[in-house]
């Protein structure tokens, strides 16, 4: 199977979007995914809906609103344009911010849901393997346990199947 000049192009916009897509989002969800998971806080309902909100609102709509932002005679479109000379619109910028916002929600929750399987033991050093400082915390803390899947996700058999399991929290498994 062959592809043309243009189909190519297409990969590799589309390959380049979803990294750039990945480094811009990864942070922020990543924090804001902890602090869903961890914290109680007044207004939080808030700031899950306006993470949400792109789920709920029709993509045509978000498309809509987006250009009507970033676009060069709208505040925030001219400003980038004037002073930085980024144009958003209909542009490699415009791309990344339409797949990050659209896709932000979705890497939100799933990051959501990795941190609140994790035992909260384990960011104060409970369970006795992690024992992370303040400033070591996401890197030995639950951050490399909330994106590791579990034993079951691979199966009985797979290459976890000796691994801690993340339910208890603490300790070795049986093997």
């Amino acid at each position: 199977m062959e592809f043309s000049a243009a189909e190519w192009s297409a990969i590799h916009n589309s390959l380049r979007v979803g990294l750039f897509v990945v480094l811009v989002s990864l942070p922020p969800g990543v924090g804001l995914g902890y602090v869903l998971a961890r914290h109680r806080f007044p207004g939080k309902w808030l700031v899950e809906v306006a993470v949400n909100l792109a789920l709920v609102v029709p993509p045509v709509v978000t498309g809509y609103l987006l250009l009507q932002v970033f676009k060069p005679a709208a505040p925030v479109g001219g400003f980038l344009d004037r002073a930085l000379g980024l144009r958003v619109a209909f542009e490699f910028p415009g791309l990344v911010i339409a797949a990050a916002v659209m896709s932000f929600p979705l890497m939100v929750r799933a990051i959501r849901l990795g941190f609140q399987s994790v035992d909260p033991n384990l960011e104060r050093g409970g369970g006795g393997h992690f024992s992370p400082s303040a400033c070591r915390w996401p890197a030995t803390g639950s951050l490399p346990v909330a994106f590791w899947p579990t034993p079951e996700a691979w199966g009985s058999s797979g290459p976890r199947s000796c691994w801690p399991v993340r339910e208890r929290g603490t300790g070795p498994s049986r093997c």
